[in-house]
């Protein structure tokens, strides 16, 4: 039985590990068509980019607005865009 336990222990503590990884990914990306602006970028890609379309507060965005990221991705160009809200630069709510 203990080595049952200790083995769920090992197991719990891998997970924990992924998991701080993952979020350890993230980063502040400056947008490209605002001066003093940033985003939260989750999951980083080589050479992405982002615009903002709503307003920035304090350095973040901030509001109602388009994101539209660009990164290169298996030698492709691909884009994925968000119209929803961000609040302190991270999405928030619904959005699509």
């Amino acid at each position: 039985m203990a080595s049952v336990t200790r083995g769920f222990a090992v197991a719990l503590l891998a997970c924990g590990l992924a998991a701080t990884t993952v979020v350890a990914e993230g980063r502040w990306q400056q947008v490209e068509n605002k001066t003093n602006c940033e985003v939260w970028n989750a999951y980083p890609q080589p050479k992405s980019t982002v615009t903002w379309t709503g307003d920035c507060v304090n350095g973040k965005a901030e509001g109602y607005g388009e994101q539209v990221w660009r990164y290169l991705k298996d030698g492709e160009w691909k884009q994925e865009s968000y119209a929803g809200t961000l609040r302190y630069g991270k999405e928030h709510g619904h959005g699509v």
